[in-house]
């Protein structure tokens, strides 16, 4: 399956997948704003998430989120919003003969919505009960300690939900200066998979965004740089383990550096083969969770390890965690097997037009675009093992590594 990049008239990029063998299309929009993008707004944190939700309440065409939402589901389809540190995705699912009528119910949720103030403020309860929610997951709250430890300053330090204080305290008036500022077609992308051809969705696309705008995509304004260095967190919670995250920061989504470090999460800890799976839960029993996470945007990224021990076992479950991050880079063994992975599961791809939508996403997200699969499948063939090793010495330091942890209230970590 390959994605078909056409441009529409009012200069936004469409990719369109065409996918004869579901009964499904989704489609979607990817808006070029996100939670760092909130530094244009001071002390507006969490406007962007609560721009996500607040489009659902109604719209010109849809006056009422009730309208809103039955109008889609009566088609039996679906449509979700979700908040990154730099795009915002809406996006919905409806059976192919229905494409047309799902098109215009995104176009009226992205581009016309109301922001009803009398709806308003339960919206901004409702978030808060959701930060609440989110702040009582050990898992959760520990890799967003990490990301708000490592960014320090930078706008990536950001988080998505906001605070409860400031989510609280937003209005109608910063919605509606959020949306002139990011929510116009030329900083869109446009994604749609499923059983469509590439003419159909363009000619429909084309005809419901016929506003061609002046300026361009929103250009963002750089940031300072973020410096790698010896950074050590602890936070007391009514937990029962110890939530460490060990890693650091990394260079930003198109360095060659990150691709590298892609191949290296996939030599430590991908599977249950996996050095990291084998050293935390496969022989000692350590950890039930072990994993990585790394992330790139388009500046700087995150690369770390994240597990979950009881106390008396965390120092353990420290050194394998460093041990996988030091002793494996240079592993010819390690290193063909997960170039070899990585490629199989590009060529697997994905078989529903709602992952291959979310797929696009993280295309454009991590690369800028979306490419052809050989083109993937040539670029990890390129990396050689010595790129892996020194984007791992380079990034992943002991001296300059960033650790976090989430402990039990009254536990001596220090002992």
């Amino acid at each position: 399956m390959e994605f078909q990049k056409l441009y529409l008239d009012c200069g936004a990029r469409l990719y369109v997948c065409e996918m004869p063998h579901v009964n499904s299309v989704s489609s979607g929009i990817l808006v070029h704003a996100g939670t760092r993008d909130e530094i244009l707004f001071p002390g507006k944190d969490g406007l962007a998430h609560i721009n996500e939700h607040a489009v659902f309440l109604g719209n010109e065409e849809f006056p009422t989120s009730e309208k809103m939402a039955r109008y889609i589901e009566k088609l039996g389809g679906i449509c979700q919003g979700e908040t990154s540190k730099e795009t915002t995705l809406f996006w919905n699912k409806a059976l192919a003969e229905d494409f047309a009528p799902s098109a215009t119910h995104l176009y009226h949720l992205v581009t016309t919505p109301t922001y009803p103030a009398e709806l308003l403020e339960v919206e901004l309860q409702d978030v808060v009960q959701e930060i609440k929610g989110y702040n009582d997951i050990p898992e959760d709250l520990a890799g967003r300690l990490f990301e708000k430890t490592a960014y320090e300053n930078h706008p990536l330090a950001k988080e998505i939900l906001g605070t409860e204080d400031t989510v609280s305290l937003l209005t109608r008036d910063d919605l509606l200066r959020w949306h002139e500022t990011f929510c116009y077609p030329a900083n869109f992308d446009f994604i749609v998979a499923g059983n469509i051809k590439t003419e159909a969705a363009f000619r429909e696309f084309n005809e419901i965004f016929i506003e061609r705008e002046a300026r361009g995509p929103h250009l963002r304004l750089p940031s300072e740089p973020v410096l790698n260095k010896r950074r050590t967190v602890i936070l007391e919670r009514n937990v029962s383990q110890v939530h460490l995250c060990m890693g650091a920061t990394t260079g930003g989504s198109c360095a060659r550096e990150s691709r590298a470090l892609r191949i290296f999460k996939f030599m430590i800890g991908d599977g249950m083969s996996a050095p990291l799976f084998q050293g935390t839960r496969g022989i000692q029993g350590l950890c039930y969770l072990a994993q990585i996470n790394l992330e790139p945007h388009s500046d700087y990224g995150k690369f770390y390890v994240y597990a979950a021990t009881d106390p008396k076992q965390f120092r353990e479950t420290r050194s394998v965690v460093l041990e996988c991050l030091t002793e494996y880079t240079r592993d010819k063994d390690l290193f063909a097997g997960a170039k070899k992975t990585l490629k199989r599961k590009i060529e697997m791809g994905v078989e529903s037009s709602e992952d291959t939508l979310q797929m696009a996403v993280g295309k454009i997200a991590y690369y800028g675009d979306v490419k052809r699969q050989d083109t993937y499948l040539q670029e990890i063939e390129s990396i050689e093992l010595e790129e892996v090793t020194e984007a791992v010495e380079r990034c992943l330091n002991p001296e300059t590594l960033t650790e976090t942890y989430l402990i039990p209230e009254g536990f001596d970590i220090a002992k």
